[in-house]
């Protein structure tokens, strides 16, 4: 619904690139609503991780923030995806396992560096 991505866009300068997987009505409507007030700072496409890495590879960003499929396989392959295109920083949203596998995507990654626990969002450091 986008709204993390408003949080951002109010907070500071930064672009926003969003990928929902999401084809729900009002995800495309909140997506629409955002790119008319933000035009120059926010992109939005509307597919899983999976389908963009290439289209975007050679961007640079500074932080990924990782809140789409909550299962296991979906997180690592966003963790991967993430490190092969350099990003430094991930902040994963839904923390806790009632919420999904997260913990344990994440801890297949020992080069990830715990850098702020915040209850349900943590921030990692990759270490390359």
């Amino acid at each position: 619904m986008g709204h993390s991505t408003k949080m951002w866009l109010s907070l500071c300068d930064a672009f926003v690139f969003s990928c929902d997987i999401s084809n729900k009505d009002e995800t495309v409507e909140a997506a629409k609503l955002i790119w008319q007030h933000n035009p120059s700072r926010f992109f939005y496409i509307n597919r899983g991780s999976d389908m963009f890495g290439g289209a975007v590879s050679s961007w640079n960003f500074d932080l990924a923030f990782i809140d789409g499929a909550h299962d296991q396989m979906s997180i690592f392959g966003d963790i991967c995806m993430c490190k092969d295109m350099k990003i430094p920083y991930l902040l994963f949203d839904d923390w806790y396992p009632r919420y999904g596998e997260t913990q344990k995507a994440v801890a297949l990654f020992p080069e990830l560096e715990l850098v702020k626990d915040m209850n349900n969002l943590r921030l990692y450091k990759i270490n390359y």
